[in-house]
Formats: structure tokens, sequence, C-alpha cells
């Protein structure tokens, strides 16, 4: 709904429609595209803070495991035994390798 729209239905209908925040939330970072998104961006500005971080692959990768973390923080509310536990941690890790790929521009998992 437009800023208009809103205005020309009343406080009422305003106060019904819940604000959007534009920066990345918690929904948006358990996604691929805002998970791989943040590591990308916190990398360049990690690499413009500290130039030798600017062409150093090994940041992608952690910043991928330290977000894999909080996305597993966020989201494993399942409980379960340790062996469903272990799998969960398992495909995050997996994930987080797929974070750091897209971070470095890796689009085929074909060699040469």
């Amino acid at each position: 709904m437009s800023w208009i729209d809103a205005k020309a239905r009343g406080p009422a209908a305003r106060a019904a429609t819940p604000e959007v925040n534009t920066f990345l939330t918690p929904t948006s970072l358990v996604t691929f595209g805002g998970a791989s998104t943040a590591v990308i961006v916190i990398w360049r500005v990690l690499g413009e803070i500290h130039a030798p971080w600017k062409a150093e692959t090994l940041v992608p990768l952690v910043v991928s495991f330290l977000i894999g973390a909080v996305i597993y923080l966020l989201s494993d509310d399942q409980g379960g035994t340790w062996r469903e536990r272990l799998g969960r941690i398992a495909v995050g890790i997996i994930n987080c390798f797929f974070l750091t790929a897209a971070a470095l521009g890796i689009g085929t998992v074909a060699g040469g």
C-alpha cells in the first residue's frame, strides 16, 4: 500500500498496516539471497577498512560460517535427538560452503 492509499483510508487503516523494514531482517537473512548478499557486503566493507582482506578469500569463508551460525541459532527450534541435530548442523555447514561459493563467484562445480 502506498502512502497515498494509506492517507486516503485514514488513521485506522494506517494503524492496521504493518511497517516494512527495508534493511536485512532475520526473515530475509535465512534466505539464500539474503545470506549471500550479507556475506558479500560484509566482505567488501571489511576489505575497504583493512585493504589486505579485500583479496583474501578466507574472509568470505569465515563470514559465511558466522552467518551460518546465526541462521542456525535463529532457526533451530526443532529439538529432537542428537542425531537429528547433528544432521541439521551438517546441512548448515554445507550451506556455509554454498554461501562462500556465491561470495567468491564460483558458479560451477565442474573442474577446470
